[in-house]
């Protein structure tokens, strides 16, 4: 799956970074592979996965502008990351297989 350099969502162009992410020091970061800022309208992915990985964490990023944008991000709660993450999964095999 190709990532495009953006995106419109809506009124919003949203652009897309693929870069290197900086190595954290705690847990949570290390896992943080992707980002989506609504205020800056960009997403960014790090650049040193795999490019099937970056497709991945460009639909979870993805998903999560749309849940934000639409004023859905709490109605998840605490289950929010594992949707997201399986939405994306399953997204991505969708689009690649088909």
């Amino acid at each position: 799956m190709k990532i495009p350099s953006q995106i419109v969502f809506g009124p919003h162009t949203y652009t897309i970074v693929c870069e290197p992410r900086p190595v954290a020091k705690d847990d949570f970061a290390k896992r943080l592979l992707g980002e989506s800022f609504v205020d800056t309208l960009s997403i960014v992915i790090d650049s040193s996965l795999a490019p099937t990985q970056q497709a991945n964490v460009f639909l979870h990023e993805l998903i999560h502008v749309v849940l934000v944008s639409r004023e859905m991000q709490h109605l998840m709660g605490d289950h929010q990351e594992m949707l997201v993450d399986n939405l994306a999964s399953g997204l991505l095999e969708l689009f690649t297989r088909n």
